[in-house]
């Protein structure tokens, strides 16, 4: 019988590596098999060992789900709420916006929660001061459950407004703080990470600029009289999953780490409250329906990286306001993955991982030494007020955008394998009906940042599409040109750009277009594409390009894997 153990030479990572530079046959090994990620972590193709880490985890089994409301009117917020906890959710998010926009016209919490008496989590934005002392109001006879939300640093990102200043936004919060040190069962400050992240941040930057926020709140409640502990207790923080799963369990596992090394410091045994919400950055307009294959990846990262709440984002989210199925999926992800695949009920699974274990403390390592360096240079507050945080944040966005436009970095749906005939699920328009007088607050553009989508660049071209198309002429036997005309098909349709078939020059007279793609081998290139390209240009095309790479007399350009997509777009479409 065979015995693994004593029948094969044990042999480690150096003879492994031996035999990988063989197969590699010269080509560099860190170039072919190493990757990097946006914020600089090397991700190595083989992990052999790594020390565990210790993650301080609550040890409850499950999370709360809690799901979002952001309707305008409240008694459609009221019925959600029903339909909601009744298929499974266990608390409440309100997001409150006296104009109607972005939130629930709320007047009176008692319009929408007078049929619920479970956790509530109430999202003010700047206004954080007015709608939480309605929330306290309305616990006046109840037992306080559920979050206050109060986020001035996270707020003046999203909208770049504050109430008055940023010091005394922060000092605000301290003071609702003060007032809740009573109640065990509220948290009052919320330190995102979604703010930075949807803006387009990498994880160490996330991590970094979070616990740098917490410090500042810390210290300002600090002022207020409130004890370290207590103080420590009431914060809740917001972290993003999206589609990166490894990724973002490595960076629930540091958040908890890096938050747990603080709070050791400061003489204090507490475990970090985490709040995941599934990434709007991530999600798309086009092809929404892939969006919840997204959520289920963002989901699992966060059940396996430890979260106490999660919030799922509605697939078609970013088409109006969400529709009752849409609203029921979201909530169901949850419980499906919690209930009867029970991933709530194994706490820290990635625990023992080489890979993860390595990936984590290389990321909590790096993310401190970040922290280190913005605590340095005078804190969150000083460096968003300079414009330095939405300087380094935007440097990464503008890598990320590079690879989703060259298709190094794919977006199923959109720049890869698009449906041009896609029938978009139905939404109901947002149509608020603004209060009276609120409170526009102060500006501070400086610290203001966008929501950057990587799919946004597409879904322009795809908005913009009027019937444009290409024809693509085929040369040669199917087996010779059927791969270049499938990339070149695929290609243009992230634009919205429908592809016309023919082997003849005659064909692509009578196609309508005014482009023409040759799709063929490299040998069929030689002895024809010249040729075959001045006779589309006496047939009418004012552009004629070559699928693959190669210099020849009459192409115009050459579409390829890691050609600039969105450049080949425009000018297509700029062809009259």
């Amino acid at each position: 019988m065979l015995d693994i153990k004593s029948d094969f030479e044990p042999n480690g990572y150096s003879e492994w590596r031996k035999v990988v530079e063989k197969d590699l046959k010269g080509a560099d090994f860190v170039r072919k098999l190493v990757r990097q990620t946006y914020a600089g972590l090397q991700i190595e193709p083989l992990y052999t060992d790594a020390e565990p880490n210790q993650i301080p985890l609550p040890g409850v089994a499950g999370w709360d789900i809690r799901q979002e409301h952001v309707h305008p009117d409240p008694s459609a917020v009221r019925e959600n709420i029903a339909r909601d906890i009744a298929g499974g959710c266990t608390s409440v998010l309100l997001r409150s916006d006296p104009t109607g926009q972005k939130g629930i016209v709320l007047d009176s919490l008692e319009e929408v929660l007078q049929d619920f008496d479970g956790p509530v989590a109430l999202e003010g934005g700047f206004r954080f001061a007015e709608t939480s002392a309605k929330l306290l109001d309305y616990w006046k006879d109840k037992t306080p459950r559920g979050a206050l939300l109060c986020d001035p640093v996270g707020a003046m990102v999203v909208t770049g407004k504050v109430q008055d200043s940023i010091e005394e936004a922060i000092e605000s919060m301290a003071k609702i703080a003060a007032q809740c040190v009573d109640f065990d069962e509220v948290t009052v400050p919320k330190v995102s990470a979604c703010v930075y992240h949807d803006a387009g941040a990498d994880e160490v930057q996330e991590l970094a600029f979070t616990m740098s926020t917490a410090l500042h709140y810390l210290r300002a409640m600090e002022k207020q009289g409130i004890a370290l502990e207590v103080a420590i207790k009431q914060f809740q923080f917001c972290y993003p999953v999206s589609t990166q799963f490894f990724g973002d369990i490595a960076k629930l596992r540091a958040a908890r780490i890096m938050w747990n090394r603080i709070v050791t410091a400061s003489g204090c045994d507490v475990s970090m409250q985490l709040h995941c919400r599934t990434s709007q950055r991530m999600l798309t307009k086009v092809d929404p329906w892939v969006n919840i294959l997204r959520n289920t990846t963002a989901v699992f990262a966060g059940a396996v990286g430890g979260a106490d709440i999660m919030t799922v984002l509605p697939h078609d989210q970013l088409l109006g306001l969400s529709s009752r199925q849409a609203r029921r999926i979201a909530r169901n992800l949850q419980v499906v993955l919690q209930e009867e695949s029970r991933l709530g009920f194994v706490a820290d699974p990635a625990a023992g991982s080489w890979f993860i274990e390595s990936r984590t403390t290389e990321l909590a390592e790096k993310a401190w030494q970040k922290l280190q360096e913005v605590e340095a240079a005078g804190g969150i507050v000083k460096l968003l007020l300079a414009g330095t945080v939405k300087q380094e944040i935007n440097a990464v966005a503008e890598k990320r955008e590079a690879d989703v436009a060259t298709r190094k970095y794919p977006i199923t749906g959109v720049n890869e394998f698009p449906l041009l005939d896609e029938k978009l699920p139905e939404t109901e328009t947002r149509n608020p009906k603004p209060m009276a007088e609120f409170s526009k607050g102060a500006d501070v553009p400086e610290a203001k940042m966008l929501l950057r989508r990587p799919s946004e660049v597409y879904e322009k071209f795809r908005s913009c599409a009027k019937g444009e198309k290409v024809f693509l002429l085929k040369l040669g036997s199917v087996a010779r040109h059927t791969a270049r005309a499938s990339f070149a098909e695929n290609l243009f349709a992230t634009g919205g750009i429908a592809a016309v078939d023919g082997i003849t020059v005659d064909e692509f007279s009578k196609s309508g277009c005014n482009c023409a793609v040759i799709c063929g081998h490299d040998d069929d290139y030689k002895e024809q594409a010249s040729n075959i390209a001045s006779e589309l240009k006496k047939a009418g095309t004012k552009e004629v390009l070559l699928a693959g790479k190669g210099d020849y007399e009459n192409i115009d350009g050459s579409i390829y894997m890691g050609c600039n997509v969105p450049e080949i777009l425009q000018a297509v479409m700029e062809v009259k």
